[in-house]
């Protein structure tokens, strides 16, 4: 009766040790985690752009 027990009890846990990083592994692929970031410049985009595209003073 023991040895069913406790065989028992080793493939449950067998089977959560495979099945949770499974798990975990196809919920991110499912729901990758995304971040965004924002800003606001003051400024009118021509000027924006002419900065940006200013590429001599980038190394500084």
């Amino acid at each position: 009766m023991k040895t069913k027990k406790q065989s028992r009890i080793l493939f449950i846990a067998l089977g959560l040790v495979i099945a949770l990083p499974a798990l975990s592994f196809g919920l991110s692929q499912l729901l990758p985690a995304t971040t965004t970031r924002e800003i606001t410049i003051d400024a009118q985009p021509d000027q924006v752009w002419e900065v940006l595209s200013d590429l001599e003073p980038f190394p500084q």
